[in-house]
């Protein structure tokens, strides 16, 4: 079981995800518990901490957030981003990118369905 809100719903896209190029994601989130939940789907960066000039394990990128997903019935998630090089730690290297969605309260079962993550029809 969880034991941490971010330990939702997760998938490694490192090597299929780029810095700098227009995405688009959609998807659906059941929340079994009754009331006004917050989600969030977030990108987790990955850095090799194995050299000196690297002091940092990962970085989080907001990607998606609503304050208005009501329990019990299907929400819509849906957005456009792009993963800025300029917001990841230059003086690291990268070697992991994982999207995951998260629920305010690592009790709260939910449901994901239909989740895709592509790139955006309107990038060059």
């Amino acid at each position: 079981g969880r034991t941490a809100t971010w330990q939702g719903l997760g998938q490694q896209v490192f090597g299929k995800l780029q810095p700098d190029v227009p995405y688009d994601f959609q998807g659906y989130i059941y929340i079994l518990a009754s009331g006004t939940f917050r989600t969030d789907a977030t990108i987790q960066a990955t850095y090799d901490t194995s050299t000196e000039s690297c002091t940092r394990q990962n970085s989080y990128h907001t990607i998606y957030s609503s304050s208005s997903v009501t329990g019990q019935q299907w929400h819509t998630m849906s957005g456009s981003f792009t993963l800025l090089s300029s917001s990841l730690d230059a003086s690291c290297t990268l070697v992991g990118l994982r999207f995951y969605i998260q629920s305010p309260n690592f009790t709260y079962d939910f449901v994901i369905d239909g989740l895709s993550l592509y790139k955006s029809s309107t990038s060059a």
